[in-house]
């Protein structure tokens, strides 16, 4: 796969002695909460302000693929970025090895505060 999907794998089970860190999870999520919001409000505002006669054909397109763009840029810093664990320091990710049938998780770990949380990036579709 790409380069930047590279890392290192760890079995969550490993982790026996360490505590799910829940504060640095919900700060992790938040931190990028905004620009997804604005991300979804242009995927979708762009087609509803039109079906209401408030803008134009061309800007419900513009609308759309800047709105596209701003979750795909917000994803990739997601994934780029290293949160903080509730003790203030940087925590490391990692594959895991042992994920649900069909799941992409990652373990972020912080070795300082032996604390850790598991955040799913890919899940299978429910058809």
């Amino acid at each position: 796969m790409w380069k930047i999907f590279d890392l290192p794998r760890l079995d969550p089970a490993s982790l026996a002695g360490y505590r799910e860190d829940k504060t640095a999870w919900k700060r992790f999520e938040r931190r990028f909460g905004t620009l997804s919001v604005i991300g979804v409000v242009l995927v979708f505002g762009g087609p509803i302000a039109h079906m209401m006669g408030k803008i134009s054909t061309q800007l419900v397109f513009v609308s759309m693929i800047l709105g596209f763009l701003i979750i795909l840029l917000n994803l990739f810093l997601m994934f780029k970025s290293a949160p903080i664990s509730s003790s203030g320091h940087r925590m490391k990710m990692y594959w895991s090895t042992s994920p649900k049938p069909g799941y992409n998780e990652a373990v972020y770990v912080c070795e300082q505060s032996k604390t850790y949380f598991i955040r799913v990036w890919a899940m299978p579709s429910r058809d």
